[in-house]
């Protein structure tokens, strides 16, 4: 018996006691068919639960997120979009939603297993108004969309080709192809072609730093200080990177840009066991002076002059 799902399902059911609204009990209903495996009713029940927690609908060829559209994707990401709208949109507290509604609906932590990440921005680190944002692992583009919506300069980088059409996609739908500029390159320390590891079970794991047991993609690599020269981007304000693994990489690659300009960043740190501690002290021996907020999953630096 997994230990993992029966601690879940026991949460659920205090959560159910101390609040028996609609969520809790979709939530209990859920976690009880995969503590008994259940599957053909896990699964009927799974994605329906997931979306009307976050007010997701679709038409016949979009899903509709507030005043936001996203392309349909394969089934297998439905989750993936579930949870980027929950977690970059709904638990962003700096984010205005149109249908104030939707936010009221969240005020506990969903306690599905899924996508419980977080957001990227937390109150000491938030994207501004004109600020420069690099988007390093954009995946989808949500984030991406959220940082243009509030009105800053995107540069969107994703190396895999299935997301990389879901971003462009995503920005055309929004009509923020002037917001958002488009980067098929990994990034990583140097410039480079390297090797994306792909499982095509879990598409959004892919790796240029981790064997994820699949197969291998062909990609090219870019430094932040190299493209940052070469294309002679005036400042950059903002980093966020959740690049599976590759993080530390990102930070080798952008000692001049950190130092020079000081962006505020939001770093995942949850796909390797010593990212948390190695990721900080490389921004710290880049610029000592930064401030770090560590989270469950995401490290948050910023500079105060």
């Amino acid at each position: 018996m997994n230990k993992e799902i029966a601690k879940n399902l026991l949460k659920a059911i205090v959560y159910f006691l101390k609040k028996r609204n609609h969520f809790s009990v979709l939530q209990a209903k859920y976690l009880f068919y995969d503590f008994v495996g259940a599957k053909k009713e896990l699964k009927a029940l799974r994605i329906d639960t997931l979306k009307s927690y976050v007010g997701l609908k679709e038409n016949l060829n979009h899903y509709i997120f507030d005043d936001l559209l996203f392309i349909k994707t394969e089934e297998k990401l439905i989750e993936a979009v579930v949870g980027m709208c929950l977690d970059i949109f709904l638990k962003d507290n700096f984010y205005r939603l149109q249908n104030e509604t939707l936010r009221e609906n969240i005020q506990d932590e969903p306690k599905f297993y899924f996508y419980n990440e977080g957001p990227y921005e937390i109150e000491e680190v938030q994207v501004n108004a004109n600020d420069i944002v690099i988007d390093a692992g954009a995946n989808m583009g949500m984030f991406s969309i959220l940082a243009a919506k509030k009105g800053a300069k995107v540069y969107a980088f994703e190396p895999q080709a299935v997301f990389l059409n879901y971003l462009n996609q995503n920005c055309k739908l929004n009509s923020l192809e002037g917001n958002i500029s488009i980067y098929n390159f990994a990034v990583s320390s140097h410039e480079c072609e390297t090797s994306l590891s792909v499982n095509r079970d879990n598409l959004l794991s892919a790796s240029i730093n981790i064997d994820r047991k699949g197969h291998f993609e062909t990609v090219k690599c870019i430094s932040i200080d190299n493209w940052v020269a070469t294309n002679h981007i005036p400042r950059i304000d903002f980093i966020k990177a959740d690049i599976e693994g590759a993080e530390r990489l990102l930070i080798d690659g952008a000692k001049y840009t950190i130092q020079k300009f000081k962006p505020q960043m939001a770093i995942a740190t949850y796909h390797l066991d010593d990212d948390k501690e190695v990721i900080k002290r490389k921004i710290l021996d880049i610029c000592p002076d930064y401030r770090i907020i560590q989270t469950g999953f995401v490290l948050f630096a910023y500079y105060i002059k």
